[in-house]
Protein backbone atom coordinates (compact mmCIF):
# COMPACT_ATOMS: atom_id res chain seq x y z
CA UNK A 1 0.00 0.00 0.00
CA UNK A 2 2.85 2.41 0.81
CA UNK A 3 4.45 1.89 -2.60
CA UNK A 4 1.04 2.28 -4.27
CA UNK A 5 0.34 5.60 -2.56
CA UNK A 6 3.82 6.89 -3.39
CA UNK A 7 3.40 5.83 -7.01
CA UNK A 8 0.12 7.78 -7.14
CA UNK A 9 2.03 11.00 -6.38
CA UNK A 10 4.50 10.25 -9.17
CA UNK A 11 1.73 9.20 -11.57
CA UNK A 12 -0.26 12.39 -10.96
CA UNK A 13 2.84 14.48 -11.57
CA UNK A 14 3.64 12.67 -14.83
CA UNK A 15 -0.01 12.82 -15.92
CA UNK A 16 -0.20 16.58 -15.37
CA UNK A 17 2.97 17.09 -17.40
CA UNK A 18 1.85 14.85 -20.28
CA UNK A 19 -1.73 16.13 -20.39
CA UNK A 20 -0.57 19.76 -20.47
CA UNK A 21 1.97 19.23 -23.24
CA UNK A 22 1.33 20.61 -26.71
CA UNK A 23 3.61 20.21 -29.72
CA UNK A 24 4.96 23.46 -31.18
CA UNK A 25 6.30 24.11 -34.67
CA UNK A 26 9.21 26.29 -33.58
CA UNK A 27 10.87 24.78 -30.50
CA UNK A 28 12.67 27.07 -28.07
CA UNK A 29 15.32 25.84 -25.69
CA UNK A 30 14.12 26.56 -22.13
CA UNK A 31 10.98 28.52 -22.88
CA UNK A 32 9.42 30.41 -19.96
CA UNK A 33 6.73 27.78 -19.40
CA UNK A 34 9.27 24.93 -19.62
CA UNK A 35 11.27 26.77 -16.97
CA UNK A 36 8.28 26.70 -14.62
CA UNK A 37 7.44 23.07 -15.46
CA UNK A 38 10.97 21.96 -14.60
CA UNK A 39 10.90 23.92 -11.36
CA UNK A 40 7.52 22.46 -10.40
CA UNK A 41 8.51 18.87 -11.09
CA UNK A 42 11.90 19.33 -9.40
CA UNK A 43 10.42 20.67 -6.17
CA UNK A 44 8.15 17.60 -5.83
CA UNK A 45 11.09 15.27 -6.44
CA UNK A 46 13.14 17.11 -3.82
CA UNK A 47 10.29 16.65 -1.32
CA UNK A 48 10.39 12.89 -1.91
CA UNK A 49 14.12 12.66 -1.18
CA UNK A 50 13.71 14.51 2.13
CA UNK A 51 11.16 12.06 3.54
CA UNK A 52 12.66 10.76 6.83
CA UNK A 53 13.94 7.19 6.67
CA UNK A 54 11.35 6.12 9.23
CA UNK A 55 8.63 6.93 6.69
CA UNK A 56 10.47 5.71 3.61
CA UNK A 57 9.61 2.84 1.29
CA UNK A 58 11.45 1.14 -1.62
CA UNK A 59 9.92 3.39 -4.31
CA UNK A 60 10.56 6.56 -2.31
CA UNK A 61 14.15 5.44 -1.71
CA UNK A 62 14.67 4.71 -5.41
CA UNK A 63 13.32 8.11 -6.48
CA UNK A 64 15.24 9.75 -3.65
CA UNK A 65 18.54 8.33 -4.93
CA UNK A 66 18.18 10.47 -8.07
CA UNK A 67 16.40 13.45 -6.54
CA UNK A 68 19.63 15.45 -6.44
CA UNK A 69 18.85 16.08 -10.12
CA UNK A 70 16.09 18.40 -8.88
CA UNK A 71 18.58 20.63 -7.04
CA UNK A 72 20.91 20.53 -10.05
CA UNK A 73 18.02 21.76 -12.21
CA UNK A 74 17.36 24.64 -9.78
CA UNK A 75 21.00 25.72 -10.08
CA UNK A 76 20.85 25.31 -13.87
CA UNK A 77 17.71 27.40 -14.30
CA UNK A 78 18.99 30.09 -11.91
CA UNK A 79 22.17 30.56 -13.97
CA UNK A 80 20.27 30.38 -17.24
CA UNK A 81 17.83 33.03 -16.05
CA UNK A 82 20.64 35.33 -14.89
CA UNK A 83 22.43 35.10 -18.22
CA UNK A 84 19.21 35.74 -20.11
CA UNK A 85 18.46 38.83 -18.01
CA UNK A 86 22.01 40.16 -18.31
CA UNK A 87 21.71 40.06 -22.09
CA UNK A 88 18.13 41.27 -22.40
CA UNK A 89 17.38 43.63 -19.49
CA UNK A 90 19.04 47.02 -19.26
CA UNK A 91 20.57 47.86 -15.88
CA UNK A 92 19.76 44.35 -14.65
CA UNK A 93 22.94 44.10 -12.60
CA UNK A 94 22.38 47.48 -10.91
CA UNK A 95 19.11 46.34 -9.34
CA UNK A 96 20.18 42.69 -9.06
CA UNK A 97 20.57 42.38 -5.30
CA UNK A 98 17.52 44.42 -4.40
CA UNK A 99 15.20 42.16 -6.38
CA UNK A 100 17.12 38.96 -5.69
CA UNK A 101 17.31 39.31 -1.92
CA UNK A 102 13.64 40.24 -1.69
CA UNK A 103 12.62 37.21 -3.77
CA UNK A 104 14.88 34.93 -1.72
CA UNK A 105 14.18 36.12 1.82
CA UNK A 106 10.61 37.41 1.74
CA UNK A 107 9.14 33.87 1.49
CA UNK A 108 11.57 32.70 4.17
CA UNK A 109 10.34 35.36 6.60
CA UNK A 110 6.67 34.58 5.91
CA UNK A 111 7.08 30.81 6.21
CA UNK A 112 9.20 31.10 9.35
CA UNK A 113 6.55 33.30 10.99
CA UNK A 114 3.80 30.85 9.99
CA UNK A 115 5.90 28.00 11.37
CA UNK A 116 6.48 29.87 14.64
CA UNK A 117 2.78 30.66 15.05
CA UNK A 118 1.79 27.06 14.28
CA UNK A 119 4.34 25.66 16.72
CA UNK A 120 3.25 28.04 19.46
CA UNK A 121 -0.53 27.63 19.04
CA UNK A 122 -0.77 23.95 18.10
CA UNK A 123 2.33 22.30 19.52
CA UNK A 124 2.70 24.64 22.52
CA UNK A 125 6.34 25.12 21.55
CA UNK A 126 7.72 28.63 21.93
CA UNK A 127 10.88 28.46 19.81
CA UNK A 128 12.19 31.83 18.60
CA UNK A 129 14.90 30.11 16.55
CA UNK A 130 12.25 29.10 14.01
CA UNK A 131 11.87 32.73 13.00
CA UNK A 132 15.56 33.05 12.08
CA UNK A 133 16.06 29.64 10.45
CA UNK A 134 17.56 30.09 6.97
CA UNK A 135 17.70 27.16 4.54
CA UNK A 136 21.30 26.44 3.52
CA UNK A 137 20.32 26.30 -0.16
CA UNK A 138 19.69 30.05 0.00
CA UNK A 139 23.27 30.73 1.08
CA UNK A 140 24.58 28.35 -1.58
CA UNK A 141 22.69 30.03 -4.43
CA UNK A 142 23.68 33.46 -3.08
CA UNK A 143 27.34 32.42 -3.40
CA UNK A 144 26.74 31.45 -7.04
CA UNK A 145 24.80 34.67 -7.70
CA UNK A 146 27.58 36.71 -6.08
CA UNK A 147 30.21 35.16 -8.33
CA UNK A 148 28.07 35.88 -11.39
CA UNK A 149 27.34 39.45 -10.29
CA UNK A 150 30.96 40.28 -9.43
CA UNK A 151 32.40 39.03 -12.71
CA UNK A 152 29.74 40.62 -14.90
CA UNK A 153 30.00 43.92 -13.01
CA UNK A 154 33.70 44.30 -13.83
CA UNK A 155 33.90 46.27 -17.06
CA UNK A 156 37.54 45.60 -17.88
CA UNK A 157 36.95 41.85 -18.21
CA UNK A 158 36.08 40.99 -21.80
CA UNK A 159 32.51 39.68 -22.21
CA UNK A 160 33.73 36.62 -24.07
CA UNK A 161 35.77 35.54 -21.03
CA UNK A 162 33.22 36.27 -18.30
CA UNK A 163 31.31 33.00 -18.63
CA UNK A 164 34.60 31.11 -18.52
CA UNK A 165 35.73 32.94 -15.38
CA UNK A 166 32.42 32.41 -13.56
CA UNK A 167 32.48 28.72 -14.49
CA UNK A 168 36.07 28.25 -13.29
CA UNK A 169 35.32 29.92 -9.95
CA UNK A 170 32.12 27.94 -9.37
CA UNK A 171 33.83 24.69 -10.35
CA UNK A 172 36.76 25.46 -8.03
CA UNK A 173 34.40 26.23 -5.15
CA UNK A 174 32.55 22.99 -5.90
CA UNK A 175 35.75 20.97 -5.55
CA UNK A 176 36.75 22.86 -2.39
CA UNK A 177 33.35 22.08 -0.88
CA UNK A 178 33.67 18.40 -1.75
CA UNK A 179 37.28 17.82 -0.70
CA UNK A 180 37.46 20.04 2.39
CA UNK A 181 35.41 21.10 5.40
CA UNK A 182 35.02 24.58 3.92
CA UNK A 183 31.36 24.28 2.93
CA UNK A 184 31.03 27.03 0.33
CA UNK A 185 28.14 25.25 -1.35
CA UNK A 186 27.15 23.37 1.82
CA UNK A 187 25.38 20.09 0.96
CA UNK A 188 25.53 20.53 -2.82
CA UNK A 189 29.14 20.43 -4.13
CA UNK A 190 28.20 18.52 -7.29
CA UNK A 191 24.71 19.99 -7.69
CA UNK A 192 26.21 23.49 -7.78
CA UNK A 193 27.79 22.55 -11.10
CA UNK A 194 24.29 22.91 -12.49
CA UNK A 195 25.04 26.64 -12.33
CA UNK A 196 27.94 26.12 -14.74
CA UNK A 197 25.75 24.02 -17.04
CA UNK A 198 23.11 26.77 -17.00
CA UNK A 199 25.65 29.38 -18.07
CA UNK A 200 26.78 27.37 -21.07
CA UNK A 201 23.26 26.20 -21.77
CA UNK A 202 22.32 29.83 -22.35
CA UNK A 203 25.46 30.67 -24.28
CA UNK A 204 24.85 27.86 -26.78
CA UNK A 205 21.05 27.79 -26.56
CA UNK A 206 20.50 28.20 -30.29
CA UNK A 207 22.95 25.44 -31.18
CA UNK A 208 21.45 23.15 -28.54
CA UNK A 209 17.91 23.84 -29.75
CA UNK A 210 18.97 23.05 -33.32
CA UNK A 211 20.68 19.81 -32.31
CA UNK A 212 17.70 18.73 -30.21
CA UNK A 213 15.36 19.36 -33.14
CA UNK A 214 17.47 17.81 -35.90
CA UNK A 215 18.78 14.80 -33.99
CA UNK A 216 15.99 14.37 -31.44
CA UNK A 217 15.59 10.57 -31.64
CA UNK A 218 19.33 9.90 -31.63
CA UNK A 219 19.91 12.22 -28.68
CA UNK A 220 17.02 10.69 -26.72
CA UNK A 221 18.33 7.18 -27.36
CA UNK A 222 21.92 8.09 -26.48
CA UNK A 223 21.03 10.09 -23.34
CA UNK A 224 18.53 7.44 -22.20
CA UNK A 225 21.09 4.66 -22.60
CA UNK A 226 23.74 6.70 -20.82
CA UNK A 227 21.29 7.55 -18.02
CA UNK A 228 20.44 3.87 -17.49
CA UNK A 229 24.08 2.76 -17.47
CA UNK A 230 25.22 5.61 -15.22
CA UNK A 231 22.14 5.16 -13.02
CA UNK A 232 22.91 1.50 -12.38
CA UNK A 233 26.57 2.31 -11.79
CA UNK A 234 25.64 5.18 -9.49
CA UNK A 235 23.34 3.03 -7.35
CA UNK A 236 26.19 0.56 -6.97
CA UNK A 237 29.02 3.00 -6.32
CA UNK A 238 27.41 6.23 -5.09
CA UNK A 239 29.15 5.93 -1.73
CA UNK A 240 32.64 5.75 -3.27
CA UNK A 241 34.60 8.93 -2.63
CA UNK A 242 34.71 11.26 -5.65
CA UNK A 243 34.31 8.49 -8.27
CA UNK A 244 30.76 7.62 -7.29
CA UNK A 245 29.74 10.56 -5.12
CA UNK A 246 30.89 13.25 -7.55
CA UNK A 247 32.05 12.12 -11.00
CA UNK A 248 29.44 9.48 -11.85
CA UNK A 249 26.85 11.62 -10.13
CA UNK A 250 27.75 14.55 -12.41
CA UNK A 251 27.77 12.48 -15.63
CA UNK A 252 24.39 11.01 -14.67
CA UNK A 253 23.02 14.51 -14.03
CA UNK A 254 24.14 15.69 -17.47
CA UNK A 255 22.65 12.60 -19.13
CA UNK A 256 19.28 13.06 -17.45
CA UNK A 257 19.25 16.81 -18.20
CA UNK A 258 19.94 16.15 -21.89
CA UNK A 259 17.22 13.49 -21.93
CA UNK A 260 14.71 15.87 -20.32
CA UNK A 261 15.51 18.71 -22.71
CA UNK A 262 15.42 16.41 -25.73
CA UNK A 263 11.96 15.15 -24.79
CA UNK A 264 10.47 18.53 -23.82
CA UNK A 265 12.11 20.66 -26.51
CA UNK A 266 9.16 20.41 -28.92
CA UNK A 267 6.45 20.99 -26.33
CA UNK A 268 4.78 23.92 -24.66
CA UNK A 269 2.75 23.77 -21.45
CA UNK A 270 0.59 26.89 -21.54
CA UNK A 271 -2.79 25.19 -22.00
CA UNK A 272 -3.37 24.79 -18.27
CA UNK A 273 -2.14 26.99 -15.44
CA UNK A 274 -1.77 24.24 -12.83
CA UNK A 275 1.66 23.03 -13.86
CA UNK A 276 3.05 26.50 -14.56
CA UNK A 277 1.60 27.71 -11.26
CA UNK A 278 3.38 24.89 -9.43
CA UNK A 279 6.61 26.15 -10.97
CA UNK A 280 5.85 29.69 -9.86
CA UNK A 281 5.43 28.58 -6.24
CA UNK A 282 8.17 25.91 -6.40
CA UNK A 283 10.57 27.96 -4.26
CA UNK A 284 7.89 28.31 -1.59
CA UNK A 285 7.17 24.58 -1.82
CA UNK A 286 10.85 23.82 -1.38
CA UNK A 287 11.16 26.08 1.66
CA UNK A 288 7.91 24.90 3.21
CA UNK A 289 8.21 21.15 2.82
CA UNK A 290 10.71 20.77 5.67
CA UNK A 291 8.34 22.70 7.94
CA UNK A 292 5.52 20.37 6.92
CA UNK A 293 7.63 17.27 7.51
CA UNK A 294 8.60 18.39 11.02
CA UNK A 295 4.97 19.21 11.87
CA UNK A 296 3.59 15.87 10.67
CA UNK A 297 6.33 13.94 12.47
CA UNK A 298 5.45 15.81 15.66
CA UNK A 299 1.68 15.35 15.38
CA UNK A 300 1.46 11.91 13.71
CA UNK A 301 4.67 10.07 14.61
CA UNK A 302 3.30 6.65 13.66
CA UNK A 303 1.83 7.50 10.26
CA UNK A 304 2.39 4.96 7.48
CA UNK A 305 4.92 5.71 4.74
CA UNK A 306 2.53 6.09 1.80
CA UNK A 307 0.14 8.41 3.61
CA UNK A 308 3.08 10.40 4.96
CA UNK A 309 4.50 10.99 1.45
CA UNK A 310 1.10 12.02 0.03
CA UNK A 311 0.31 14.30 2.95
CA UNK A 312 3.70 16.02 2.88
CA UNK A 313 3.39 16.77 -0.85
CA UNK A 314 -0.19 18.03 -0.51
CA UNK A 315 0.39 20.20 2.57
CA UNK A 316 3.66 21.59 1.18
CA UNK A 317 1.80 22.83 -1.90
CA UNK A 318 -1.02 24.29 0.20
CA UNK A 319 1.47 26.01 2.51
CA UNK A 320 3.28 27.44 -0.54
CA UNK A 321 -0.01 28.79 -1.89
CA UNK A 322 -0.79 30.38 1.48
CA UNK A 323 2.66 31.96 1.54
CA UNK A 324 2.15 33.36 -1.96
CA UNK A 325 -1.21 34.86 -0.95
CA UNK A 326 0.29 36.50 2.14
CA UNK A 327 3.16 37.90 0.07
CA UNK A 328 0.76 39.33 -2.52
CA UNK A 329 -1.32 40.98 0.23
CA UNK A 330 1.78 42.45 1.86
CA UNK A 331 3.14 43.67 -1.47
CA UNK A 332 -0.16 45.42 -2.18
CA UNK A 333 -0.15 47.01 1.25
CA UNK A 334 3.45 48.19 0.93
CA UNK A 335 2.82 49.61 -2.56
CA UNK A 336 -0.15 51.61 -1.25
CA UNK A 337 1.93 52.77 1.71
CA UNK A 338 4.71 53.95 -0.61
CA UNK A 339 2.19 55.92 -2.69
CA UNK A 340 0.84 57.64 0.43
CA UNK A 341 4.32 58.49 1.65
Amino acid sequence: MDILLTSIVIFILVFIVVSNAKIVDKPQFISSDMNQVLRGVSCIIVIIVHIPSKYGNPLQNLVGSFAYIGVTIFFFLSAYGCRYNIENKKNYLKSFWKKRLISLFFPVIILNLLNFIFSFLILQNFDMEKIFDINKYIWAIIVAYFIMWCVWSIDWISRKYKDVLVSVIVFSFSLVTYFTDFDIFFLWPMESLGFVLGIWGYRFKDIIASLLSNYKIKIIFLSFTTSILCGVLYLKEKNLFFWGGYLIRFILAISILVLIFAILNNFTFTRHRSLVYLGEISYNVYLGHLIVIDAIVEIFPNMSSGIFVCLVVLLSILLAILCRIVIRVLEGFLNKLCVLV
